[in-house]
C-alpha cells in the first residue's frame, strides 16, 4: 500500500538519497537511507529486514516503510546522519542533545559500535577514578587538563536521561556535577520540573535520578563533615586563633543550607602546623573513601559493577 498520498510528511533533505532502498518515518519526516548499512551495524534493522512483508505492507514511492514510533524527528535525523556520514559531526562534544540522542537511539537499535565511540568520546569528562576527576578538575595544577563541557542544568539533565542505559559508569560524576550546577545557580526546580528539550518537547528526570539528586546532596554533606571534615566541626585545645579559623572556614565554604562538597581540594593555610597537618590528613583519606562512596550516595551499585555494566554492554 502506498501512502505517499495519505500522510502528511516531508522529506529529509539531506537524509533523502535517491537510490535509498528503505523509508524511515518519525513524526511527520521521512528519510530515505539503505537498509544494507542499517542492517550492518544494527541486530534490531537486520532482523526487521529479514522479516517476511506482509502484501498490503506501507511504501512510499514504491519503498518500504518502517513507522520508528516514539523517536523523535531530530533524534532520527543526527541517529541516521552519523551512520551514514563518516565525518559528522565534527565534534560531538558541542551538544549535549546530539549525543543523548546518538546514546539512547543506539542503545535502542542494538548498534554497539556506535554507542562504544561516543561513550569513549565522554569516558575522560566524567572520571570514574579520584585522579581522572582531580585530572580534570585541577586545571591550575594540570594545565593540560581536558576543559569541562556541558555547563549548563539542560544539557547535563539530558545526558542524565540516557547514560543511566548506555553507560552507568559515567553516570556518579553526572549527577555530581549537576548538583554542582544546580547550586552555582541557586536552581534546584528542574529536578521535578525538568528542562527544555529540543523543540517544546521537556525532559523529565526517570523518578530513581530525582531520587538520588535529593538524597544524594545530603549524603555528601554529612560526609563532608563526618568523613573529610571532622576536625573543622570539633572544638580542639589548639591555640584559640584555630578555633576562630574553623568558624570563619566554615562561614566561607559552606552553601546557605549548610552543604559542604566533600571533594574539593581546598587548603588550611591560616591554620597553626599542627592543625594544617591533621587537617590535611582528614582530608586526602576522607576523598578517598567519598570517591569509593560516590555511586552508593547516589543509590547505584559500586563503582566496580557500574564499570562492568558499562563494558558489557560496549
Amino acid at each position: 500500500m502506498d501512502i505517499s498520498l495519505d500522510i502528511d510528511a516531508q522529506k529529509c533533505e539531506d537524509l533523502w538519497f535517491e537510490d535509498g532502498t528503505i523509508v524511515l518515518q518519525a513524526e511527520n519526516t521521512l528519510f530515505r537511507v539503505y537498509s544494507g548499512i542499517l542492517a550492518r551495524h544494527s541486530p534490531f534493522f537486520k532482523n526487521l529486514f529479514t522479516l517476511p512483508q506482509p502484501s498490503d505492507a506501507e511504501k512510499y514511492e514504491g519503498i518500504s516503510l518502517v513507522q520508528l514510533a516514539g523517536d523523535s524527528a531530530q533524534d532520527v535525523h543526527d541517529f541516521l546522519l552519523a551512520l551514514h556520514d563518516v565525518d559528522y559531526p565534527q565534534s560531538l562534544l558541542d551538544d549535549a542533545f546530539f549525543l543523548g540522542a546518538l546514546l539512547q537511539l543506539s542503545a535502542k537499535y542494538e548498534v554497539s559500535s556506535l554507542r562504544n565511540r561516543v561513550v569513549r568520546i565522554l569516558d575522560p569528562l566524567f572520571p570514574t577514578t579520584l585522579l581522572g576527576y582531580d585530572n580534570l578538575m585541577d586545571k591550575k595544577r594540570q594545565p593540560t587538563a581536558l576543559s569541562i563541557p556541558f555547563s549548563s542544568t539542560s544539557q547535563l539533565v539530558v545526558l542524565a536521561s540516557t547514560l543511566s542505559k548506555a553507560a552507568p559508569s559515567l553516570l556518579p560524576f553526572l549527577l555530581l556535577r549537576l548538583l554542582r550546577v544546580a547550586a552555582a545557580q541557586e536552581d534546584f526546580a528542574f529536578v521535578i520540573d525538568g528542562v527544555e528539550g529540543r523543540g517544546e518537547k521537556r525532559i523529565f528526570l526517570e523518578p530513581d535520578v530525582q531520587r538520588a539528586l535529593i538524597n544524594g546532596r545530603f549524603a555528601l554533606a554529612k560526609l563532608a563533615k563526618v568523613t573529610v571534615l571532622p576536625r573543622i566541626f570539633e572544638p580542639s585545645n589548639c591555640y584559640e586563633e584555630c578555633n576562630r579559623e574553623r568558624i570563619k572556614y566554615i562561614a566561607k565554604h559552606a552553601k546557605a543550607d549548610g552543604h559542604l562538597d566533600p571533594l574539593a581540594r581546598r587548603t588550611f593555610k591560616n591554620f597553626c602546623p599542627e592543625c594544617r597537618r591533621a587537617l590535611e590528613e582528614d582530608a586526602e583519606v576522607g576523598r578517598k573513601k567519598v570517591w569509593e562512596q560516590l555511586p552508593l550516595v547516589f543509590g547505584l551499585p559500586s563503582w566496580e559493577d557500574l564499570t562492568r555494566l558499562t563494558v558489557d554492554g560496549l
